[in-house]
């Protein structure tokens, strides 16, 4: 049986779309990476304890008319 998940089969590393990194800050059950999106705008990636990443963005206000 083949394990369709291991990223290392075929030469997974390359192909995941990112290179592993570090996290910028970490605490007890926390960790916070920056990472750049699509349009090259910087955003947070929350992972706490362990859990889901959560991606986190800047909030620009729309000027009120």
């Amino acid at each position: 049986m083949i394990n369709k998940f291991n990223t290392e089969l075929k030469g997974g590393l390359n192909k995941m779309g990112f290179t592993p990194t570090k996290p910028k800050y970490e605490g007890s059950g926390i960790a916070i990476w920056e990472a750049l999106d699509k349009n090259g705008k910087l955003y947070f990636k929350v992972k706490v304890l362990n859990g889901t990443s959560i991606n986190c963005f800047e909030l620009k206000e729309k000027p009120v008319e």
